[in-house]
């Protein structure tokens, strides 16, 4: 027996469901005469019927191919969840009383799969108690048609319904929209962000550095012995060194955001990209006296844009001699990874290896963002702004690279980057 307060939620939710029975009605009635021939002039709709009875498929098919629907059809509920996880279509005209499996688990399991579980389920039934009515509208359906079956209700509530998904696949799709402009807004605001931070602090260091001790020496020369005054213009050239690669990564940077730094592969041959970026960091390499091993084979060549792998090069080198130790060493090479049955997709991987100071694990996903400003201090008090690592990954993925980072806080860091190989594929996909 149901006490009284079980009784009142029972009745509460019949009256809850005929209310939603009446609105639908109402808005069937609405929609009877004046979408009808809008929507047979809109797009094509798929609706599955799921029936054991061939007959009834028979009829409901031949009322709806008249209104331009498309009609698929299951005879039991194992081939009907088959068939959707197949292609889900855009409504479902289910059977209740079924054999093996009824119409509730039916619509009970197509309401757990990820590609149907808005899809709207109309029940078939000869059924008129309002128990079973509001059982379908627990286990997920939308609406039902009684049997026999009228051609302008059965109709008028496919039309309805399918107008209803159509308009609300339309507001998640303009959600979407909204996101993807929202997420690209916070990208470009941190963009901005970094590049002004870069300009109004880091770019600006370098060139207080200069200037000062350029004063110094010009105003007081004749009081400083040569070692002083040698020391002043070391610290002058370091200072216009680090400018001077800042900026060329700023303006590497900001073509790219731009999207006028166009990416031109061809045939490059890495070792000289390598012996390139080592010319470039001589200077820092033999500063802190660091032990350069390099195991990169000259036959090595790469289908990549040159500009950008001088730049990735240079960076990576960078960093490597920033954040390691005086008497420190640093290892590069390369290994040939040539798939047979597939010549374009046979690439080179390439290690720049550090015995440096190391990240912490916690910190790793920093790199690589521009959301997230992450700078140490180099072993000789160097400062850098992340922006170089960025860079590089823009430039690798550009080229169809991939690149990533294996470090242990004091013993060191190696970066890690792939690129593809030349081969005459490579040459076929560009013309």
């Amino acid at each position: 027996m149901l006490n009284k307060s079980t009784k009142k939620n029972v009745i509460f939710r019949i009256l809850l469901k005929l209310i939603s029975i009446f609105l639908i009605k109402l808005i069937i009635f609405e929609l009877q005469f004046k979408k009808t021939n809008r929507m047979e002039l809109s797009q094509k709709y798929e609706v599955l019927i799921v029936d054991d009875i061939p007959k009834n498929i028979q009829v409901i098919s031949s009322i709806l191919s008249h209104h331009n629907i498309e009609v698929s059809f299951a005879t039991n509920g194992f081939q009907a969840l088959k068939n959707i996880e197949f292609k889900a279509p855009d409504l479902i005209l289910l059977d209740i009383s079924m054999p093996e499996m009824d119409g509730y688990e039916v619509c009970s399991k197509v309401r757990k799969m990820e590609n149907a579980k808005d899809v709207p389920i109309i029940f078939l039934t000869a059924r008129t108690e309002t128990e079973d009515i509001v059982k379908g509208f627990d286990y997920g359906a939308v609406d039902y048609v009684t049997k026999p079956y009228n051609s302008k209700e059965l109709i008028s509530r496919v039309f309805t319904h399918l107008e209803l998904k159509h308009s609300r696949d339309m507001v998640l799709s303009q959600a979407n929209v909204i996101k993807a402009q929202n997420d690209e807004l916070r990208a470009l605001n941190a963009t901005k962000d970094k590049f002004f931070s870069i300009i109004s602090h880091d770019l600006k260091n370098p060139f207080h550095v200069i200037m000062g001790y350029s004063k110094l020496l010009i105003r007081e020369v004749q009081k400083y012995n040569d070692t002083v005054v040698s020391k002043y213009a070391n610290t002058i050239v370091e200072a216009a060194g680090s400018g001077s690669k800042l900026l060329e990564n700023l303006l590497h940077w900001s073509r790219a955001q731009r999207g006028i730094l166009e990416c031109v592969p061809k045939m490059v041959a890495f070792r000289r990209v390598v012996e390139a970026a080592v010319d470039y960091q001589q200077a820092d390499i033999t500063t802190k006296h660091i032990e350069l091993i390099l195991n990169v084979e000259e036959d090595i060549y790469i289908w990549a844009d040159e500009r950008m792998m001088n730049t990735v090069m240079r960076n990576l080198l960078s960093n490597a001699v920033k954040f390691t130790d005086f008497g420190g060493s640093i290892s590069i090479t390369t290994n040939k990874h040539i798939l047979n049955d597939k010549q374009d997709k046979s690439f080179v991987l390439v290690s720049v290896k550090d015995n440096g100071i190391g990240i912490p694990a916690e910190d790793m996903n920093k790199l690589f963002r521009i959301d997230t400003t992450y700078t140490r201090v180099g072993t000789n008090n160097e400062k850098g702004t992340g922006l170089g690592l960025i860079l590089c990954k823009e430039f690798i993925e550009k080229n169809n690279g991939k690149i990533w980072i294996e470090s242990e806080p004091k013993m060191g860091s190696t970066f890690y980057f792939s690129v593809p190989l030349y081969n005459k594929q490579n040459v076929k996909q560009k013309l």
